[in-house]
């Protein structure tokens, strides 16, 4: 192989084919060994300033009597609201009910049918490496429980506003 080419290790779209070894993080994510509590990615639109648009619209009318007629329309749209820190891990929310998703266990054999059922995966090439049922249904289920993907600064928020006011 050219010693140029980059070779993954592994797509993280297919199950981890390794084994699992246990590690003691250092004091510092500094020290070897590096990435122990999990990796953070970065948004390419990370760090961009959002903003926030707003607009009216008001047309007041006398009427006879000493009666006025007033309507308005307000309208605001809010474009890329930082999300601090969004866990990617999360699973959907049609499955988040139930037992089996607190049964651990360290097989695919031994996995609970209910999380089966929903699509939970056993990702370690090796068997042994206990887990949740609910971490069988992350996106990324061979991360451990207590790690996250962390999406720094991510531009995940939008909002719209509109209403109309009479009187």
């Amino acid at each position: 192989m050219n010693s140029n080419t980059f070779a993954p290790a592994f797509n993280w779209n297919n199950t981890y084919p390794g084994v699992v070894q246990s590690i003691t993080p250092g004091p510092s994510l500094a020290t070897a060994p590096v990435n122990a509590w999990g990796p953070v990615s970065w948004d390419p639109d990370g760090g961009r300033v959002g903003y926030a648009q707003q607009w009216n619209l008001n047309i007041q009318r006398e009427l006879p009597g000493n009666m006025v007629f007033d309507i308005g329309y307000v309208g605001s749209k809010n474009t890329a609201i930082r999300a601090m820190n969004a866990d990617c891990r999360q699973i959907r929310p049609d499955i988040y009910d139930g037992d089996p998703l607190n049964e651990w266990f360290n097989s695919a054999a031994t996995m609970p049918a209910a999380v089966k059922a929903a699509g939970g995966v056993y990702p370690f090439g090796n068997t042994g490496e206990w887990m949740p049922g609910w971490q069988a249904l992350t996106p990324f289920p061979q991360l451990a429980t207590w790690n996250t993907i962390n999406s720094a600064f991510t531009p995940l928020g939008f909002s719209t506003y509109h209403a109309l006011r009479c009187s």
